[in-house]
């Protein structure tokens, strides 16, 4: 039985590879429930801080509403210093280049064999580039 058949079916080669690295990481990410709460490693050593809980004495809904407020304002203010950032303008752009390439390259994938066996003839090599 090859690496890349799972349950009689042939999948691609990089689902063959997260299938085999997948017991791998699992033991690492059970490893987080672990983590105890309000534990904080510092040069000292292990220190342990009390949680603090936000709007004690509050009913349901009323701690709802403001937790929801809280959210949108440490959302805002994350965005803000995003955008204040010079290289995330440089890494969007960065993205939208390789967006463009992509588009192009699709492009080529749906519109050249067709093209090319129009123009080179029956038997030709078209689409062997992009394939194996």
């Amino acid at each position: 039985m090859d690496i890349s058949t799972f349950l009689g079916s042939k999948s691609a080669r990089i689902g063959a590879y997260s299938w085999s690295a997948s017991p791998l990481s699992f033991p690492s990410c059970r490893s987080f429930f672990f983590l105890r709460p309000g534990a904080e490693a510092t040069d000292e050593g292990v220190k342990l801080v009390p949680e603090s809980t936000k709007h004690q004495g509050k009913s349901l809904l009323e701690s709802f509403r403001l937790t929801v407020r809280d959210s949108i304002s440490d959302t805002v203010r994350l965005f803000r210093g995003l955008l204040g950032q010079s290289g995330f303008y440089r890494l969007l752009s960065f993205l939208i280049f390789i967006g463009f390439l992509k588009v192009i390259v699709m492009q080529m994938d749906y519109v050249f064999p067709k093209f090319g066996i129009r123009e080179l003839g029956d038997g030709a090599p078209v689409g062997r580039a992009l394939g194996d």
